[in-house]
């Protein structure tokens, strides 16, 4: 056996590797949130949406269809992304970023909930963000690496490398995966908006 066969991987060891290097990505984009809100002067400057992704509740009433758009779009439009990113050979980054900018909206979230309700807000963390944030972090993971791996494809026929035609993951296929994720995205955010709409008068009252 060559030096070289040993340091190959399987394709099962790749996709566990490409899945820890994307959810090391999105915990270093947590850790970023956490020390944007420490080193902020003014919450309301990063508390708004465009940071937090919606993930942050508050204490405004809203109808439970509202919590539900608030908590589904965000995760769409990045799996749409995500999508579309797949089908150019230069997509993976973006791809990337989105990941971390999910990792550090959920940073700036929990840190916000924290400063804001002290004891209680690691309560409301638990119950209110943490599944969500959790599941949401699975689906848009997965979403990165069949994203990723369909523009690396693009990627080698720009470079004229040889890829063999079994390992072409077919568009058809490539959609109906993500088709699939939207679907549990769509659980994912109803479920979300149902502990929001019940826990926060609960939880988000200092």
């Amino acid at each position: 056996m060559k030096i070289s066969d040993k340091t190959n991987f399987t394709g099962s060891q790749r996709r566990k590797l490409s899945l820890g290097l994307l959810l090391l990505l999105m915990s270093g984009g947590v850790v970023a949130g956490s020390v944007m809100v420490c080193a902020s002067d003014n919450l309301n400057t990063i508390s708004g949406s465009i940071f937090t992704q919606n993930l942050l509740k508050t204490t405004e009433i809203k109808t439970i269809i509202e919590i539900y758009m608030n908590a589904f779009l965000p995760l769409a439009v990045t799996l749409i992304l995500q999508y579309v990113c797949g089908f150019s050979a230069l997509g993976q980054p973006l791809t990337i970023i989105g990941i971390i900018y999910r990792g550090i909206s959920t940073g700036i979230t929990a840190s916000i909930f924290y400063l804001l309700l002290g004891l209680k807000g690691f309560l409301a963390i638990l119950v209110m963000l943490f599944p969500f944030a959790s599941v949401s972090t699975v689906i848009l993971v997965l979403g990165a690496r069949e994203s990723i791996k369909f523009s690396n494809l693009f990627m080698n026929f720009a470079l004229n490398k040889h890829v063999e035609e079994e390992k072409h993951p077919g568009i058809k296929l490539f959609t109906i995966k993500f088709i699939v994720l939207l679907v549990l995205s769509l659980i994912a955010a109803a479920v979300d908006s149902i502990i929001t709409y019940f826990f926060t008068g609960i939880l988000l009252n200092p």
